[in-house]
């Protein structure tokens, strides 16, 4: 009974340990990513005028097309997406054309766009649809 109340404090306090060492392990892995999303929204702010971001995401092509995509609001209440392109070292390009913002009201809605790939390719589910649907 000793040896078991002995272990039990031991067996905890290595859990928290572990827990502790796997936040710090995925905080160290995320730091490039959040500093890229924040100097992404730092750019939209400042040079393209949004006020609010509701949503960001990280668009790779190749080695010269690395895009944050950004979707928010400007200080009218206009909604906006904003694409900030990135260097491979993790920068904004900061030259002229490599920001671009667009109202999302001349666009269309995602809804728009799934309605019109599952009228063009009946049968496909997204991830089918995403490679071609073969």
């Amino acid at each position: 009974m000793r040896k078991r109340k002995k272990w039990l404090p031991l067996g905890i306090g290595v859990v928290l340990l572990l827990l502790f060492g796997l936040g710090q392990f995925y905080a160290f892995i995320m730091k490039d990513q959040w500093n890229e999303r924040n100097a992404a929204k730092e750019v939209a702010k400042s040079q393209a005028g949004l006020t609010e971001i509701t949503k960001a995401q990280k668009s790779v092509w190749d080695e010269n097309s690395i895009y944050w995509v950004l979707t928010g609001k400007n200080g009218a209440g206009t909604k906006l997406m904003v694409w900030v392109r990135f260097t491979l070292d993790g920068k904004p390009a900061g030259g002229a054309n490599d920001i671009y913002a667009e109202e999302l009201s001349k666009g269309i809605s995602e809804q728009q766009i799934r309605t019109i790939v599952a009228a063009q390719l009946p049968g496909c589910s997204n991830k089918e649809a995403a490679s071609g649907c073969v």
